[in-house]
């Protein structure tokens, strides 16, 4: 949210700059219009340092008026010195109160510093002197947008559309309100009408998108935020975004080349390798098919680089914690027993409604010869399961495999088919720790032929068939 205020201001600038172009009480020579055009033309591809220095060819030709003095000070805010801008600002309107121009300047010094209340106070100054102000009530508008009081960024906007219909900032807004408001329809037309206005601001193609895509228009926000990508390239957030689209349209490859581009944009953040990662997790779950089987070295390439994505995505912010179960899969197929051990754990202490992994995590200290940190663990934990569960009778079991009557009997009479699928695993992989490889492979067999696809239970019994074949 901070980007797109900061991006709000900057937009307020160079329009405003714009506008200062000519003035009611001077008309401005060719030379210095000419000027003022390359400020507009120089700011808008953001380089400053140009645009400062175009200005400087005006200041020569009238270097006491105030509006030159108010335009160089919106200069100075874009090259990031607003102490200086500050000071001339301050000159100007203790000079003349009556100047709205500076005001509006000192209002978007404020708020690029993040002083909300000072920006306001400006604005409301200014709509005091000029009601019918179209500036000043359209930030105002944002502003009221940013602290989710609808009703009164919706009347400021409104305002504002009054005296210009063509105001960036209001029909922006508009569009905003009506999103927040789920008019869906609405906002689109008003995100049309922006495009229409001011066509090479990319998040006006990016509001679309969400518009496009909350209604189902898939196809028509990959297309809008293929059009912000071609206007900001180097933005992170488009190609996930889009990423995300192709996801839902099962654009897979579409989907991880954009994921691949935000990781190359900023490989710091760990949205892009946790989506990557998914991407290829599911790959490897495709390589199943109900007639011919897994391609098991298919899936293990896969899966290989879903994990080196989800160990980066992890490494890059601990307590987005999904990743931990796949993780935790991952590492258990790759005999990564101590990793699968701990990622299984970091996965039930951030969730304790997934008793799976609470499961995953003894088993896997199990692999490792830790029998007893395996029954610690169950019970340090089991009174979060409630006993009513085949999660608790499982626990249980792994506690105390040898009384297996009891489980065995919960198994007979469960007639739900996934959950005796779930129950047949564990009772397998403690066979097979046990050295019954024969029940264990009979078991394995039927958890794989009829588990349900994508089922960690399901992954992890062909891993034991593959195991046990080699053996």
């Amino acid at each position: 949210m901070k980007l797109f205020k900061i991006f709000f201001l900057l937009i307020s600038i160079i329009l405003l700059i714009s506008a200062c172009v000519t003035t009611s009480d001077e008309v401005i020579l060719d030379e210095e219009e000419k000027a003022y055009e390359g400020i507009s033309y120089y700011v808008a591809l953001g380089d400053i340092e140009s645009a400062i220095a175009e200005y400087e060819k005006a200041f020569a030709t009238d270097p006491e008026n105030p509006e030159t003095a108010n335009l160089y000070a919106r200069l100075l805010m874009l090259a990031g010195e607003n102490d200086e801008a500050r000071a001339i600002l301050q000159e100007i309107v203790t000079e003349d109160t009556e100047n709205v121009s500076a005001y509006y300047s000192l209002s978007i010094l404020a708020g690029i510093e993040g002083n909300e209340e000072e920006q306001k106070e400006y604005l409301e100054t200014i709509v005091q002197k000029q009601p019918n102000d179209t500036d000043a009530l359209a930030m105002l508008g944002e502003i009221h947008l940013r602290a989710d009081k609808l009703d009164e960024a919706k009347d400021s906007f409104e305002k504002a559309l009054v005296s210009d219909s063509e105001n960036i900032i209001a029909v922006l807004g508009m569009g905003n309100v009506s999103l927040q408001e789920k008019e869906y329809s609405e906002a689109e037309d008003y995100f049309d009408k922006a495009i229409e206005i001011f066509a090479e601001y990319s998040f006006a193609y990016v509001d679309r998108a969400f518009v496009r895509k909350s209604q189902g228009n898939y196809l028509g926000a990959v297309s809008d935020l293929t059009k912000a990508i071609e206007l900001e390239p180097d933005y992170y957030w488009n190609y996930i975004d889009r990423g995300k689209v192709y996801l839902i349209i099962v654009y897979k490859e579409e989907a991880a080349a954009d994921f691949e581009s935000a990781i190359a944009i900023d490989s710091e953040y760990f949205l892009g390798f946790m989506y990557l990662g998914g991407i290829y997790y599911d790959l490897g779950i495709s390589c199943y098919d109900s007639i011919e089987g897994w391609n098991w070295e298919k899936a293990l390439e896969y899966w290989d680089y879903a994990l080196v994505n989800y160990k980066r995505s992890a490494a890059l912010n601990e307590e987005y914690y999904f990743v931990y179960g796949p993780i935790g899969v991952l590492n258990y197929v790759f005999d990564n027993w101590e990793e699968a051990a701990q990622a299984f754990v970091n996965a039930y202490d951030n969730d304790k409604r997934d008793h799976n992994y609470l499961m995953l995590a003894a088993l896997s200290y199990y692999k490792q010869g830790k029998g007893q940190d395996a029954v610690n663990y169950i019970n340090s934990n089991i009174g979060n399961i409630p006993t009513d569960t085949w999660f608790f009778e499982v626990a249980n079991y792994l506690k105390r495999p040898a009384y297996d009557i009891q489980i065995l009997n919960y198994y007979k009479a469960e007639e739900n088919e996934t959950i005796r699928n779930k129950i047949l695993f564990y009772l397998a992989s403690y066979d097979l720790i046990a050295g019954n490889k024969m029940a264990a492979r009979t078991f394995f067999l039927d958890v794989e032929t009829i588990g349900t696809s994508g089922m960690i239970e399901k992954i992890l019994a062909h891993y034991e068939l593959e195991k046990l074949g080699l053996e």
